[in-house]
């Protein structure tokens, strides 16, 4: 995968549909700010947050300074889904269950797309 740009969301090398764009954010910068004065993700685009390596504590978000609700999903280093849930405006933080090392942020309507153990593929933009 590479390392800025977009990524499409897929599973056996094809894009779910409806499609998913990504952003990805990588830097701790990107991570750091996600949709911060940002405008709420429409249902077909979001962000990938990537760590260099799985954990609870990195993967845990905060929603302080985002006025709408999120679909947050965590995946782990084999991108298998392993926690899912919608943020609610100024939540202070939300940890994943297990160790994680990918990070979807999108619009509330595709959460119900990403079960728990499905695994999925990050796809060229």
């Amino acid at each position: 995968m590479a390392l800025h740009g977009w990524v499409r969301v897929g599973r056996d090398q094809k894009p779910i549909e409806p499609p998913l764009l990504l952003k990805l954010c990588h830097t701790f910068l990107s991570r750091l700010r996600g949709f911060l004065f940002s405008c709420p993700p429409t249902p077909e685009s979001g962000l990938l947050f990537w760590y260099p390596k799985p954990s609870r504590i990195d993967t845990a978000i905060h929603m302080i300074g985002v006025p709408f609700c999120l679909a947050v999903i965590w995946l782990d280093s084999e991108r298998r889904v392993v926690d899912r849930r919608i943020a609610r405006p100024w939540q202070i933080a939300l940890v994943p269950k297990k160790a994680a090392q990918y990070i979807i942020e999108c619009h509330p309507q595709r959460i119900e797309e990403f079960s728990e153990g499905h695994a999925f593929e990050f796809l060229e933009g």
